[in-house]
């Protein structure tokens, strides 16, 4: 009676073939992520050790670990868009643009999310802050204008990731001095010009407005 892949089998053609049908099972059932070991894993000595299981639990705790540290995009919208409620396009296309500005709230997102991956913690006295006002909130529940802007701040969020080695630093170029870490080093990324229509914070009201993103 042969004896194929550790089992007895009457007939050799019938036991060859049930074997070849359960390898491809289980291998399907590995390659597709399902749980535990396959019967192939078994058959070809595939199973990890004790060790590279403890290494492989240690690898995914601190992965969940960072994951859950991590700012929530909802948190970074929020501080993009009180970045950038008061900017409105200055043409159709091009720079200046519905969509350049836009781009340039991605760009801010990505900023936002690279500090957070190192470890900055958002909002005052490193950036807008990371809650609406209730005149805000309520601007955006009543107001087409902040809603869109509101809108397209949390997509932007939900577009960029953070990266330790990305772009660190933004700021919005209304014309004043430029900070002091621009110093020697010249923009990634520049968006603009925007129009400002609100004139409650540092940006003059009807000012033009460019958006920096530097390393």
């Amino acid at each position: 009676m042969p004896l194929i892949n550790g089992t007895y089998y009457m007939n050799p053609q019938y036991g060859l073939g049930l074997e070849r049908a359960k390898a491809a099972d289980a291998d399907f059932r590995r390659l597709n992520g399902e749980s535990g070991p396959s019967w192939l894993d078994h058959f070809l000595g595939f199973l990890p050790t004790a060790a590279e299981q403890t290494r492989e639990r240690g690898r995914k705790q601190a992965q969940e670990h960072a994951q859950s540290d991590r700012t929530s995009d909802e948190t970074v919208g929020n501080v993009t868009y009180n970045e950038t409620a008061g900017l409105r396009e200055t043409s159709k296309t091009g720079k200046g643009s519905s969509q350049d500005l836009h781009e340039a709230r991605v760009g801010t997102v990505g900023v936002l999310k690279n500090l957070d991956a190192n470890g900055q913690k958002l909002g005052k006295p490193l950036t807008a802050p990371t809650h609406l006002t209730t005149q805000e909130a309520k601007a955006v529940r009543n107001y087409g204008p902040a809603k869109h802007t509101y809108e397209d701040s949390q997509t932007a969020a939900s577009k960029a990731s953070g990266d330790r080695n990305g772009p660190t630093h933004f700021y919005l170029d209304h014309g004043q001095p430029k900070p002091r870490w621009t110093k020697g080093k010249e923009p990634k990324q520049s968006y603009g010009p925007f129009r400002n229509d609100a004139g409650d914070g540092d940006v003059p009201k009807g000012a033009k407005v460019w958006i920096r993103v530097y390393d």
